[in-house]
C-alpha cells in the first residue's frame, strides 16, 4: 500500500476538569498543573490512506474528564536517502469538558521506514507532540500499542509535560517555569540560608555570623551589643 502519511497523536490527561473561567491552557495548568501528563489516543485515517477523507483525532483522559476531537489542517513530509519518511503534521482541535470548550493547535511529528516501493513497513519513532493556544505549549511523547497499516489507525498511550513546582519568588527552589504550585517550595532558614548554613543559636533574631554574643547565659545576648556581658563581671 502506498499512501503519503498524515499521522496526528494527541495529548490525553490523567485527572483534570476544564475550569468554567479558564481562557487559556496556562489557565488550566495553573489550576491543574499537571493535568496533562498521560491517557489514550486514537488516529483514523492516520497516513491519508484516503484522500477524500481528512484525518481526524480522538483522545480521552485516563478518567474520562474530558475528551479532544481535531482534522488535519496542513502537513509537510521528508524522505531521506535511506527511506526515513518523516512527517510533520498540524491539527485544529476542540479541547472539551462535555460543557466548555477551547480552541487547541497540535503539531505532531513522527517517523517511519519506507521499502523500495515506498510502502510503510514500520515505525522508526514518534510520534512527538505539541498542544498549544499561544499561552504555552505542551511537549508530550507518545506509545504506540496498535499501528494498524491496513486501516490507517493508530492508537496508543501518551506521557505529557508537568507544569509544576514552586511558584513563590523567596523560596530557595522557585521554579519560574511553573505555571502551578504543588507545595515544594522550600523558603531559606532565618538567616536567610538555603543551604542550612544559618545558626542563630540564642534566637535573638540576629544571625551568629552578625552577633557578637551568642551565649544565652549573658546578660545582653539578647541585644545588639559588641560583645557579651555577664552577671558579676563589672563587681569588685
Amino acid at each position: 500500500m502506498r499512501f503519503p502519511i498524515h499521522l496526528f497523536v494527541l495529548l490525553a490527561a490523567a485527572c483534570w476538569t476544564l475550569p468554567s473561567q479558564a481562557q487559556t491552557l496556562a489557565d488550566i495548568l495553573a489550576d491543574d498543573c499537571d493535568a496533562f501528563v498521560g491517557g489514550t489516543y486514537t488516529n483514523h485515517n492516520a497516513f491519508g490512506a484516503d484522500p477524500n477523507v481528512p484525518p481526524t483525532i480522538e483522545a480521552t483522559a485516563a478518567d474520562s474528564s474530558w475528551s479532544l476531537q481535531g482534522t488535519l489542517t496542513v502537513s509537510s513530509d521528508f524522505v531521506s536517502s535511506t527511506g526515513e519518511f518523516t512527517s510533520v503534521a498540524e491539527f485544529d482541535s476542540d479541547l472539551s469538558d462535555g460543557i466548555n470548550t477551547m480552541s487547541v493547535t497540535i503539531v505532531s511529528t513522527i517517523t517511519v521506514q519506507l521499502d523500495n516501493d515506498s510502502n510503510i513497513v514500520g515505525l522508526i519513532s514518534g510520534p512527538s507532540i505539541s498542544i498549544s493556544d499561544g499561552s504555552v505549549s505542551i511537549q508530550s511523547m507518545s506509545t504506540e500499542t496498535n499501528f494498524d497499516i491496513g486501516n490507517a489507525v493508530i492508537s496508543g498511550s501518551l506521557m505529557g509535560q508537568a507544569f509544576c513546582g514552586c511558584t513563590d519568588a523567596d523560596a530557595c527552589n522557585y521554579d519560574a517555569s511553573a505555571l502551578g504550585d504543588d507545595d515544594s517550595c522550600v523558603m531559606p532558614d532565618v538567616c536567610e540560608q538555603c543551604d542550612g548554613s544559618g545558626v542563630d543559636a540564642d534566637a535573638d533574631g540576629t544571625c551568629d555570623d552578625a552577633d557578637a554574643c551568642v551565649d544565652t547565659l549573658a546578660c545582653n545576648f539578647m541585644q545588639a551589643a559588641d560583645s557579651c556581658a555577664f552577671a558579676g563581671q563589672y563587681l569588685d
